[in-house]
């Protein structure tokens, strides 16, 4: 396993046993059946193993003693008492009031018992028992391949293999759809770094879709069926022969001596799995690690990615952040990491770092050479059908502009459909836009194939031939004229690899960080749309920017009656004028009547005083059923909508957008609100002590 940045500051924060625990790598390196380094991917690692972090932070956190640290670091006079407490099976989690309680069964001495706490950070791994009693239909799902691992002693090894991964962390990509290794030295017995006595660890993917073979692979030597992971010792010996046999040949000669030599192979199934939320009971449950969100193996940043949480999580109880504020940037880091080991896999599983495994039809070849030649043609739509790139019938100019063009994408333009588009920006343009749009709610193989696949076409067809590659997720930053004049002025967009044969990779972080980007479009809104008060000027006195928008009477006055509990304020936008206008200005609602206030058909933004609390929940519903332009305008405009009620001193608490009323519940309303703990989250948690020893 790796450590990353995070990770490695995580570790330099809070590791007090200051001895080495780890290999540095520059990154991936891939290489060819005879070693020569094909490609290199720059992202610098840590390389070590699981066992040699869980007993150094054993030793920091309740001072067990091992032979990977014989000599526990001495706890600090600011330290407390800690308990690290074996053989509890969690059975249920309750809160009542500020207290959460937890109810475990004793799986040594029987019997049951309950701990009660004021916070709770659940970090119980991939199969997150609090994760199923909290979020029971977030359930782990088959990706379709395995991770065959296995660990061999470097003296039982080749001087040649040895030197070998003495130079790295190395992927061999198996001809004929046999999937790919990834190896690398670690630490051997006790974590020990000696040359000579290190150990060199591999994991092999291999496809294997759900079916009776999967089952028998993860079935063990006396008989038992396993779900998820196959232990060290428990593989029929002959499964492995079956996996290696008729491989062997075909493999890199230092991976096929570390196969021949492990003693104890095991199995582990890749699964997907993210919890909807990780914050339960009004912060007073915090799920954490892969309790929250399981990411793909194949980059090795798991443990990169729960240190960036609890490293943002002590900000927020050293008063620096809120709960709020860490979910929300937890989520983003996580979108991310999920996203890149996705992509990632999928290239070395099915081909991006070889010859495509979709087709490139002779009909896409003559429709875009058709396209390319017929000036009159706006865009050139793509889609995959069959494993194969198919073109959709082109679109033409309806006039010589390229913004009066746009609205003729929109039928292309679903909310699950991933879809790619060329299109030429002028009557005169040589070269084309490209934009692949893989929209939030595409299933998550259909956003893989289309991200994978980007790259391969636009090199197909010929990358001298597209002036720009853009990423796009929502259908207003393709439709909206106003998107592609602010790209033009950000500059975005440039050729990819400019016509050189750059490695795939690289490539492929640039368009990660264009997912980033509209991410953060997506949920903060799009540069903001500036409603102007009375000829463009700021409530402030300030001169407005961006778009001006007018407000209508009314308004102002509503918002400043939201000081009253129960007290609604109701807000849509007239398109036609441009106008924030009162929609609905009403008292004493209870939280259980507020869905049937919400338009069912109309996009709103609603303003709520939740009752008994001092919290004003701002809600942004867009009905499915809203028209482009109206899903445009009214997600551009929230957040300046939200500062129009800051302007009359409304502080909004609590931000929700829903797909209409029926996702408007009391109870979901009550989870969100923090009824006696928003302030006090604004503050943060008081920071706790060190823990010490018991």
């Amino acid at each position: 396993m790796g450590t990353g940045p995070h990770g490695k500051a995580f570790l330099e924060e809070h590791d007090l046993d200051k001895r080495p625990y780890s290999f540095s790598c520059d990154g991936p390196q891939f290489v060819d059946r005879s070693g020569n380094v094909t490609r290199q991917l720059k992202a610098p690692l840590n390389l070590t193993s699981w066992d040699v972090l869980y007993y150094r932070l054993r030793a920091n956190f309740d001072g067990l003693s091992s032979g990977y640290c014989p000599s526990p670091p001495s706890s600090l006079e600011t330290g407390g008492d800690v308990t690290y407490n074996l053989g509890k099976r969690v059975t249920a989690i309750s809160c009542n009031g500020d207290t959460v309680t937890v109810t475990f069964e004793n799986v040594i001495s029987g019997g049951t018992g309950t701990y009660h706490a004021h916070l709770v950070i659940a970090a119980d791994g991939s199969n997150s028992t609090i994760r199923k009693l909290l979020a029971p239909k977030a359930v782990p799902k088959y990706c379709g391949y395995l991770a065959w691992r296995g660990t061999v002693p470097e003296a039982e090894v080749s001087d040649e293999t040895r030197k070998f991964f003495d130079k790295g962390f190395f992927s061999n990509v198996l001809p004929g759809n046999r999937g790919y290794l990834v190896g690398y030295a670690m630490p051997g017995k006790d974590g020990t770094l000696e040359r000579g006595c290190r150990a060199f660890n591999f994991v092999w993917y291999s496809k294997l879709p759900p079916s009776s073979a999967l089952q028998t692979v993860l079935t063990d030597s006396s008989g038992h069926r396993h779900h998820n992971t196959l232990p060290r010792g428990r593989m029929d010996p002959g499964v492995w022969k079956r996996q290696f046999e008729p491989c062997k040949e075909v493999m890199l000669p230092a991976f096929r001596e570390v196969c021949e030599n492990v003693k104890e192979p095991f199995i582990s199934a890749v699964n997907d799995c993210t919890a909807p939320s990780a914050l339960y009971f009004n912060g007073k449950v915090i799920l954490l690690g892969e309790a929250l969100a399981l990411i793909r193996p194949h980059t090795g940043i798991s443990f990169d990615t729960a240190a960036f949480q609890v490293l943002q999580l002590k900000r927020v109880m050293e008063g620096q952040s809120t709960l709020d504020e860490w979910q929300e940037q937890v989520n983003s880091n996580n979108r991310k990491a999920e996203l890149f080991a996705l992509v990632y896999g999928r290239f070395l599983l099915y081909g991006a770092l070889r010859p495509s495994f979709l087709v490139t039809s002779a009909s896409l070849h003559a429709a875009f050479q058709s396209f390319t030649t017929d000036s009159s043609l706006f865009a050139l739509p793509i889609t995959i059908t069959s494993e194969s790139l198919t073109p959709l019938p082109p679109l033409p100019f309806t006039s010589s502009s390229f913004a009066a063009s746009l609205p003729t994408l929109a039928p292309h333009l679903t909310p699950k459909d991933p879809i790619y588009l060329f299109l030429r920006r002028s009557l005169e343009a040589s070269t084309f836009a490209a934009v692949t749009y893989v929209p939030a709610n595409a299933p998550v193989r259909a956003k893989t194939l289309f991200a994978s696949t980007r790259s391969t076409l636009l090199r197909e067809l010929g990358l001298e031939r597209f002036e720009g590659s853009y990423f796009c997720t929502d259908d207003f930053e393709v439709l909206d004229a106003k998107e592609w004049e602010a790209r033009d002025g950000r500059g975005e967009g440039g050729r990819e690899g400019g016509g050189k044969d750059e490695a795939i990779l690289t490539r492929e972080e640039r368009e990660l960080q264009g997912v980033k980007r509209a991410e953060e479009e997506e949920r903060h809104g799009t540069g903001g749309r500036d409603i102007g008060w009375g000829g463009g000027q700021s409530k402030q006195g300030g001169a407005a920017s961006g778009l001006k928008m007018k407000v209508g009477d009314g308004v102002g006055e509503a918002l400043r009656g939201l000081g009253e509990e129960g007290c609604l304020a109701q807000m849509a936008i007239d398109l036609a004028t441009e106008t924030v206008t009162l929609s609905r200005s009403k008292s004493n609602v209870s939280p259980s009547n507020l869905s049937s206030l919400i338009p069912s058909s109309d996009p709103s933004y609603t303003f709520y005083h939740y009752p008994s609390t001092p919290s004003i929940v701002f809600i942004y519903s867009c009905p499915s059923t809203t028209s482009v332009k109206g899903r445009m305008v009214y997600a551009s405009s929230r957040n300046s909508v939200v500062q129009l009620a800051k302007d009359e001193d409304v502080e909004v608490s609590k931000r929700i957008e829903v797909g209409g009323p029926e996702d408007v519940t009391e109870t979901s309303l009550r989870d969100e609100v923090m009824p006696k703990a928003e302030t006090e989250t604004k503050q943060g948690f008081a920071r706790p002590k060190r823990p010490g020893r018991r």
